[in-house]
């Protein structure tokens, strides 16, 4: 797996998990696939294929396991 940049005094509020875990992002009409890199129960990095400018708020989907959140872009 690639190494991640690190971000010296980063301070998160939960332990992140490397992963590589299929996802995808709903941003108005449009869906973009999508891989989570690393996770923990407040926040997730993700990896998306292209460039696409995010809107601040957008609905993340795991569809092998049924789950969808609401999510904000940090």
């Amino acid at each position: 797996m690639i190494k991640k940049p690190t971000v010296r005094g980063e301070i998160r509020r939960a332990r992140r998990v490397e992963c590589a875990v299929p996802g995808t992002l709903h941003v108005r009409d449009v869906s973009i696939a999508c891989v989570v890199e690393d996770m923990s129960v407040v926040g997730a990095r993700i990896r998306l294929s292209g460039h696409m400018a995010l809107t601040e708020t957008f609905r993340f989907e795991f569809p092998k396991r049924s789950i969808s959140v609401d999510a904000e872009l940090i």
